[in-house]
This record gives structure tokens, C-alpha cells and sequence, in this order.
């Protein structure tokens, strides 16, 4: 009897203790409600039912597309587009092919800098035959960088490439009729080409 009665005197088992605990936290109040409380069937059920909703709504509030939508695009990690490349005016055209050896031919060439700005960057060149089908037979490339000595801004520098097959002026389309070239600034290309071999040959090895 005095469990019991000791019981009743705590004061989660009083109406207002129980009120108390419906408003700072439900759940145990509902449960001491039930529990504990003489309040008339319906009014627990009101409020039982009543808590039930607020919380079902709660949980389809979260769970709705846009909400999903916002939580997901607070993980994402944003995507820095890069910067697009500018393009410079470096401009290749080929000068003169020289025999210089019985197995080598230079390919001189002109690299143009339009730029107001030094061009320090790298050019590479390769080499096309006359041959249309199946397709260009290409010829060794070379690069050639400019990091040492810098064209300057509105000039010129002549380069050369070394190569064993003969210009169009000797073996007609199957040698080196054309040539492409890419310009390029550490990762970014910013320029390219593509030209004919020049006419002019010389055979040093007559002299």
C-alpha cells in the first residue's frame, strides 16, 4: 500500500505533471498518460491521435522531392568550370628544304608571332606525302620549344626539322608535300594549321 501510494504522490503521475511532459516531450507523456492518468478514454485518444499526425507529417515533410532535392544539393561538391583557352596568333609557314645529308632533308620553316606578348610556348610540326586514299601518310614530327629564348611580339624566329623522307620537288607525291602544326602553351593548345612545303630546294651535297 505504500508503493502504491508513494506512487501517486510522484508528480509525473499528477495531471499537471503529466500535461507538462505532453508539451516538452510527447512520447513519455503519452505513456505516463495512459499510464498513470484518469482522463476520460477519448480525450487520450484525441491526443494520442493528434501527436501521431504531427509526427507522420513531420516525416512526409522530409521525405518530399524538394527537400530531397535540397539535401542532395548541399552534398554535392561544385563543379569549377575551366577557364576556356584564349588563342594566339602564332602562324607556321614553310620556307626551304635543304639536302644536308645523303638520308636527310631539313625542313626550315617560319614561326610568325602576331602577339603583342613574348610567345614562349612549344610548336609542333609534321609532315604529310601527296597521298589522298586512304589517307595522308604522315612523316616524322618534331617539336621545337621556345621556353629559352622567347619569340618576341611581333616577330619572327626560323625553326627546322630533320627528316630522312624527301620533299615533293624530288619524289613527286610520295614525298613530303604538306605539313600541320599545333602551337601550344603548357597544357592548352592555342593555335594550329596546316600549310604546303615550300617549292624551294637545295641539294647541298651538289656544291
Amino acid at each position: 500500500m505504500k508503493t502504491n501510494n508513494n506512487q501517486k504522490n510522484k508528480w509525473y503521475t499528477k495531471t499537471i505533471g503529466v500535461i507538462a511532459l505532453l508539451l516538452i516531450f510527447p512520447p513519455v507523456g503519452l505513456f505516463f498518460m495512459w499510464r498513470h492518468s484518469r482522463w476520460n478514454k477519448a480525450v487520450k485518444w484525441i491526443l494520442t491521435i493528434f501527436y501521431a499526425l504531427i509526427v507522420f507529417s513531420s516525416m512526409s515533410s522530409l521525405s518530399t522531392p524538394e527537400n530531397q532535392q535540397k539535401s542532395s544539393k548541399g552534398n554535392v561538391t561544385p563543379i569549377v568550370s575551366k577557364k576556356p583557352v584564349a588563342k594566339q596568333k602564332i602562324v607556321v609557314s614553310s620556307m626551304i628544304v635543304k639536302k644536308v645529308a645523303p638520308e636527310t632533308y631539313r625542313y626550315f620553316f617560319n614561326i610568325e608571332n602576331q602577339e603583342s606578348k613574348d610567345f614562349n610556348g612549344e610548336v609542333y610540326i609534321q609532315l604529310y606525302n601527296g597521298h589522298e586514299e586512304p589517307g595522308f601518310l604522315i612523316f616524322g614530327g618534331a617539336t621545337k620549344s621556345f621556353a629559352d629564348s622567347p619569340v618576341r611580339a611581333g616577330a619572327n624566329s626560323v625553326s627546322y626539322i630533320d627528316d630522312s623522307h624527301e620533299p615533293f620537288e624530288v619524289s613527286g607525291i610520295d614525298g613530303a608535300m604538306t605539313f600541320s602544326y599545333r602551337v601550344s602553351v603548357g597544357d592548352d593548345n592555342v593555335a594550329s594549321g596546316k600549310g604546303n612545303i615550300s617549292g624551294e630546294y637545295e641539294d647541298y651535297l651538289q656544291y
